[in-house]
């Protein structure tokens, strides 16, 4: 056992974890695996952000979701409150399932780095982490640089090639889903920030996902910057604002939110559902960690009287969210 998390490791009382077992265990049902993590979700006064949109991931039929479950937890018979026992993303059968000889890597920031990753910098100044291969040589990087510096040469040159170019660069497929989750939420990590994970066999185009953290997400902030359910974010963000000067990017978008939006309506009556569900377990995490009330921490700009009054907050961003969106495409 360890800790995990960046910010949420380093300011948050509340501690987030990851485990490893000595051999594969099933967890609640789960697939049996050596790798889990503990998600304090300290940041979030609704608990419920990164769950839900584990379930919209699900919805959407994105290629992979990291399952998780709720438990409380005890550590040497101490009680340290709800958590999210969740899925790692690697690379195995029932998770990021890709050949061994497949790359995947993680768009992040140079402080998350860990101290075992191998990461580079690309043409436009982004940092890449490999998640596989983990020991990456310096020919496997070389190679991988390569092929994403090709790819923002082409994205700021974008005139110069064809819609079938860029398919053969990206899988739209996976894109277009992973990319109106990040959008929805207007997830601040997902904005080209970090734990964007992006993978490809050979010179198959590049596959998105899964879509992870979402603690800064649905309105959450780490300024005094508010961020409403208005306006844009993923879109005018890194390679993403590059992808939509492209029509055919713009069309499958556009097509996608049609054809998929009664879905995004499904998330205020799951959300109020799991809220009663946790109700009682959220009641013994807050005598322990009273965070509704606070603005002492980082992301602490709102403050609710209750969980109920912090859930119904987060139901209106998101009726709000699929209204304005919805706005824009008639």
């Amino acid at each position: 056992i360890r800790g995990r998390g960046n910010s949420s490791w380093d300011v948050m009382p509340k501690k987030s974890y990851r485990l490893e077992f000595a051999e594969k265990y099933e967890v609640l049902g789960m697939h049996a695996n050596k790798d889990w993590a503990l998600i304090a979700n300290f940041a979030d006064k609704t608990y419920l952000k990164n769950f839900i949109t584990q379930k919209l991931s699900k919805w959407l039929k994105m290629y992979y979701t990291p399952a998780a479950e709720f438990v409380e937890l005890y550590i040497n018979g101490t009680y340290q409150g709800l958590y999210q026992i969740t899925e790692t993303v690697k690379v195995d059968k029932y998770r990021v399932n890709i050949p061994s000889d497949a790359n995947f890597i993680e768009k992040t920031s140079a402080e998350s780095q860990k101290d075992d990753q191998v990461c580079f910098t690309s043409t436009l100044k982004f940092f890449f982490c490999f998640k596989q291969p983990k020991n990456a040589t310096d020919e496997q990087v070389q190679k991988v640089r390569t092929r994403i510096n090709n790819l923002e040469n082409y994205l700021y040159r974008q005139e110069n090639f064809s819609e079938e170019e860029l398919l053969c660069r990206v899988d739209l497929n996976t894109f277009t889903p992973y990319y109106w989750i990040q959008e929805f939420s207007k997830n601040q990590d997902g904005a080209f920030w970090r734990s964007i994970y992006i993978s490809w066999s050979g010179n198959q185009p590049m596959r998105w996902g899964p879509v992870w953290d979402f603690d800064i997400a649905y309105g959450t902030t780490t300024d005094t910057t508010e961020i409403g359910p208005q306006d844009w974010l993923t879109r005018e963000n890194g390679w993403f604002k590059y992808f939509f000067e492209n029509s055919l990017v713009q069309k499958q978008i556009k097509d996608y939110w049609q054809e998929n939006k009664s879905i995004f309506t499904m998330l205020p009556d799951t959300i109020s559902h799991y809220a009663k569900m946790l109700a009682p377990a959220i009641r013994r995490d807050q005598s322990v960690w009273p965070t509704l009330k606070s603005s002492a921490y980082i992301f602490f700009k709102d403050t609710y009287n209750s969980h109920e009054e912090a859930v119904d907050s987060l139901n209106s961003w998101i009726r709000e969210r699929y209204q304005w969106i919805d706005e824009q495409y008639k």
